[in-house]
């Protein structure tokens, strides 16, 4: 799936970042092992937490004087980050079991 995300923000006055949030539930070796796949690509990526933090300020200081958007799956914590890093109040709620 990310990769179809790469592929539709590749452009030519556009910059890629990957954030993998959640980063406080651990990170599988498989996950791993595409985060620095990614980085030799030539990707910022970065770790975070909204819940500890973790990469926060690094995020907020690449997305600084920039327009951005923001695509994830279900779940994957796009409104927390957003509120984290914005300090706004955008409604979350726990993810269901189903998704």
């Amino acid at each position: 799936m990310i990769e179809r995300y790469i592929t539709a923000a590749r452009g030519p006055d556009l910059d890629v970042m990957i954030v993998f949030n959640k980063a406080d539930l651990g990170i599988e070796k498989e996950a791993a092992d595409d985060i620095q796949n990614y980085r030799e690509l030539g990707y910022q990526v970065f770790l975070t937490s909204t819940l500890t933090g973790q990469g926060l300020e690094e995020v907020k200081e690449s997305l600084k004087y920039k327009s951005s958007v923001l695509a994830g799956s279900s779940g994957v914590g796009k409104s927390s980050l957003v509120n984290a890093i914005c300090r706004s109040n955008v409604k979350t709620a726990e993810v269901s079991d189903s998704t």
